[in-house]
């Protein structure tokens, strides 16, 4: 298998504490693992109150390929990752939320598959994927979905899964170009590279659901819906639907 030239990996964090650490030794080991000796770790602290920062500078300390961007104010998932891909010194680049240590086996397998994609990104709703979540958040995500599909069409099997890999000279434009600073960042994001044109490919991955109440998880769809019509709108005034 021909090795990769090399892969960027940025790791957005806010209050992830209890995971960061075990996160960047799982992605350490998967890349070399896959025969990825020439790695960057960026990890994108964001704005955290319990020690997540002062966490991802002594591992970047310690450690070969990881840098840390912490200690600044809280900027929202998006503009952390947009921050961190111009730093990024390989074309490659893949993201992953900081609790989905599950998916960081499958940061390779994505990066490969931009060998003729723009952007190959997680499904959790695969045949071959496993996800464990209640049952009430596999219905708030279900029917997220079905609203993108029947405000912009059909596309993707997941818009907010927390695992993307992309070209930084195709797509890393539109990741800096999105204005979404909360929880439709992934799904703005995809929607302006469909856009655009750019090719997208969707690899599986297992997914375990991080703890949340139902109440937590009725406020992000409260929060994504209000999201997603303001876009929806912003786009019909430009004549930009469907």
């Amino acid at each position: 298998m021909r090795t990769l030239e090399g892969i960027s990996v940025i790791v957005p964090v806010h209050n992830g504490a209890k995971h960061l650490e075990g996160c960047v030794e799982k992605i350490i080991r998967s890349l070399r693992k896959g025969g990825v000796r020439d790695y960057q770790i960026i990890i994108a602290e964001d704005g955290s109150s319990d020690g997540s920062g002062r966490i991802a500078e002594r591992i970047a300390a310690r450690t070969w390929g990881v840098e840390a961007l912490a200690g600044g104010p809280r900027l929202g998932k998006g503009k952390a990752i947009a921050c961190s891909v111009r730093r990024c010194r390989h074309e490659r680049i893949v993201f992953l939320d900081v609790d989905a240590h599950l998916v960081a086996e499958r940061i390779v397998p994505a990066a490969r598959l931009l060998a003729d994609a723009d952007l190959a990104i997680g499904t959790r709703y695969a045949k071959s994927s496993r996800h464990s979540r209640p049952l009430y958040r596999d219905v708030l995500s279900r029917g997220y979905h079905a609203l993108v599909e029947l405000a912009f069409g059909g596309s993707f099997s997941d818009y907010q899964c927390g695992f993307k890999s992309f070209r930084k000279s195709t797509a890393g434009p539109i990741c800096r170009s999105v204005e979404s600073r909360g929880w439709f960042w992934d799904t703005e994001f995809l929607l302006k590279a469909r856009k655009a044109g750019l090719t997208v490919r969707e690899i599986p991955v297992d997914w375990r659901e991080k703890e949340s109440s139902l109440s937590g998880a009725a406020q992000q769809a409260a929060e994504l819906f209000i999201e997603l019509v303001k876009y929806s709108a912003w786009q019909l005034s430009r004549g930009q639907g469907k």
